[in-house]
C-alpha cells in the first residue's frame, strides 16, 4: 500500500483565511469609527446615508420596501443647562451625564434599536420609523411626542458626586410622511428650530 501524507493548509486557503479576517477587521474598523467613542451611540454626520436610506425606502413600491414605514420622525433632543454642570464639576463629570442622558433617550424610545445619534456636544438625534398601518395624523404625532417627553424629562435626576441635580431636556421635532420631498438636513433644521422654541418656552439655558 503506498504511503499516506497528511497535508497542512493549502497557501490558497491559507490567503483566504487573511483576506477574510482583513475584511473582517476592516468592518469592524469602520463600524467603530460610526460610533461616539464617549456614549457608544452612532454619529448623526456619520450615518446619514443609512437614514437616508431609510427615509428613502419609504417611496418604493411595496414589494421591493424593506421596511413598512409610513412616516419618519426626527427629534432634535438637547440637554438642557449643561454647561454650568460642566463648569462646576468637570468635563468628566460632564461626560457622565452625556452617557446618562444618552442612555435615557435611548430607553425612552424602544421601537428600534438604532434610534438614537449623537449630533454634538449635549445635542442628540432620535430617528423614528412609524409604522404604515396606523393613520398618521398631526394629533398621533404630538402624542408620539408628548409620551417621549415625558418618559424622558419625569424623574430625570443625575449623581453629580453626591449632588442629585434635576435635569430634562428640549425637544423638537420634523416629520416627513410617505409620497414627500424633504431632505435629511430639511427635516433636522426643522425639527432643531422647534426644540428652540420648546427651550425657550420652558425658560431653560444651553
Amino acid at each position: 500500500m503506498a504511503p499516506t501524507f497528511e497535508t497542512g493548509p493549502t497557501l490558497a486557503g491559507e490567503l483566504k483565511k487573511a483576506l477574510e479576517s482583513s475584511e473582517a477587521e476592516r468592518k469592524k474598523e469602520n463600524e467603530k469609527s460610526k460610533s461616539d467613542p464617549l456614549t457608544g451611540y452612532l454619529l448623526f454626520d456619520k450615518n446619514k446615508d443609512g437614514i437616508q436610506k431609510l427615509i428613502d425606502d419609504m417611496n418604493f413600491s411595496n414589494d421591493v420596501r424593506r421596511h413598512k414605514t409610513g412616516a419618519v420622525m426626527v427629534v432634535f433632543c438637547d440637554l438642557n443647562d449643561f454647561k454650568p454642570i460642566n463648569d462646576k464639576y468637570g468635563h468628566p463629570v460632564g461626560d457622565d451625564a452625556l452617557r446618562v442622558f444618552a442612555d435615557r433617550l435611548a430607553k425612552a424610545e424602544t421601537r428600534t434599536t438604532e434610534s438614537v445619534y449623537r449630533k454634538g456636544g449635549d445635542e442628540f438625534i432620535l430617528v423614528l420609523p412609524i409604522d404604515n398601518d396606523q393613520e398618521i395624523t398631526d394629533s398621533l404625532l404630538e402624542k408620539i411626542m408628548n409620551d417621549l417627553r415625558g418618559r424622558v424629562n419625569n424623574d430625570f435626576n443625575f449623581d453629580a458626586e453626591g449632588d442629585i441635580i434635576s435635569m430634562s431636556a428640549s425637544m423638537g421635532y420634523s416629520v416627513i410622511r410617505k409620497g414627500e420631498q424633504k431632505s435629511l438636513d430639511e427635516l433636522v433644521s426643522e425639527a432643531d428650530k422647534k426644540m428652540y422654541e420648546d427651550k425657550k418656552s420652558s425658560g431653560k439655558g444651553r
